[in-house]
């Protein structure tokens, strides 16, 4: 295998391990509290703010597997419906997916961090995280630009390529839209843009550490030096 392929293959599963991550964070209890108070979500004042909380949670846990049923009811009003149970079961394939692919990107990157650790290649190891920050940052950017163009084209887009196979529009009366306005959602992807420019930032410094931990190692031992 080339050189440049393992820093490839460094770049490629470093960026799909941090926006894993970054994905992963979000679907964390806390930032689904945070993210409904913060959107000031219609439910808050229809339920109650701590009914309101329980039904995101309670969606939440359902979508990424936690839980294997909904609250049909709260507050003795009618809460998800079988409509809202089919997205959230498209929703939970999603996220499995996406789990799967990050274990699999943080397992591959482990083994070439290994590798170029052990044969000293580390300047390709570093090559990699570069090209990796440097992905980050332009995915975060255009990220930036499509939402501030046109927010609710991006997200309709969006659901198009994870969910081809339709049922995620509601009603603006579902619980579903009440728990989760759009408000939340931009908020969300505001959130995920700045995770991923965060570690954008981060591999390109692990990239600025390793260069200098072992440039001169690699110098004296006649490697070709660091560039792209």
């Amino acid at each position: 295998m080339s050189g440049r392929l393992r820093s490839l293959l460094v770049a490629l599963a470093s960026s799909v391990a941090a926006i894993g991550l970054a994905l992963a964070i979000l679907l964390m209890p806390w930032f689904t509290s945070v993210g409904v108070r913060a959107a000031k979500a219609p439910a808050t004042q229809e339920l109650g703010k701590h009914a309101a909380l329980d039904a995101a949670e309670a969606a939440r846990r359902y979508a990424t597997g936690r839980n294997d049923t909904l609250p049909e009811q709260i507050g003795g009003r009618a809460a998800f419906d079988a409509a809202t149970a089919a997205h959230l079961d498209d929703v939970r394939r999603v996220v499995d997916a996406a789990r799967w692919v990050t274990v699999v990107a943080l397992v591959a990157l482990w083994n070439l961090v290994a590798h170029a650790v052990a044969h000293g290649t580390q300047f390709e190891l570093a090559r990699g995280l570069r090209w990796s920050g440097r992905a980050l940052l332009a995915v975060a950017a255009a990220c930036v630009l499509a939402g501030l163009a046109d927010f609710t084209s991006a997200f309709v887009a969006f659901h198009r390529v994870f969910f081809p196979q339709g049922g995620w529009q509601f009603p603006d009366d579902a619980l579903i839209i009440r728990l989760f306005p759009e408000r939340f959602w931009a908020l969300s992807g505001a959130a995920l843009v700045a995770l991923i420019a965060v570690a954008g930032v981060v591999l390109l410094m692990a990239s600025r550490f390793v260069r200098r931990l072992f440039e001169e190692r690699d110098r004296s031992a006649g490697h070709a030096p660091f560039g792209d």
